[in-house]
């Protein structure tokens, strides 16, 4: 393993394998939410510049699919720690909680109505009713 100097003081890791050539670019840490990422710009062409992450990079991935880091941390990306996928299972693995969330679990929110906890859960896009609870574990629990 292999560290390539990032700015903002930071670094990624990646396989020895991959340095070489990875190495011969500049990288920022470019924040996305709450995790940082390795990123470089293109040249620009035509007034045009695109960007470059580097766990992108290293699997060679195709447009239409997205790279995943198995630990959550943005820049280990080590063959092992990363994979190709499909945006909804990249979503699957997401780290922490939604902006939004106040019950402080997963799929879980209070209901003010009845005052009482639901649990849903979507599968293949479909959202998925799993019940009503008097507290927030048991609903998290049913998730």
């Amino acid at each position: 393993m292999k560290e390539i100097p990032l700015t903002q003081g930071m670094c990624a890791f990646v396989d020895d394998a991959d340095y070489e050539k990875l190495s011969k670019h500049k990288w920022y840490a470019s924040r996305n939410r709450n995790i940082f990422y390795a990123r470089r710009n293109t040249p620009r062409l035509n007034g045009k510049q695109t960007r470059i992450y580097m766990h992108r990079e290293i699997l060679n991935l195709p447009a239409n699919k997205c790279g995943d880091h198995k630990d959550g941390k943005g820049l280990n990306n080590q063959r092992e720690n990363l994979r190709s996928c499909t945006n909804a299972e990249n979503q699957r693995n997401r780290v922490g909680l939604a902006a939004n969330n106040t019950s402080g679990y997963r799929g879980v929110y209070f209901f003010k109505r009845t005052k009482r906890y639901v649990a849903q859960i979507k599968v293949d896009g479909r959202q998925i009713y799993l019940g009503c609870f008097p507290t927030a574990p048991d609903a998290s629990r049913a998730f």
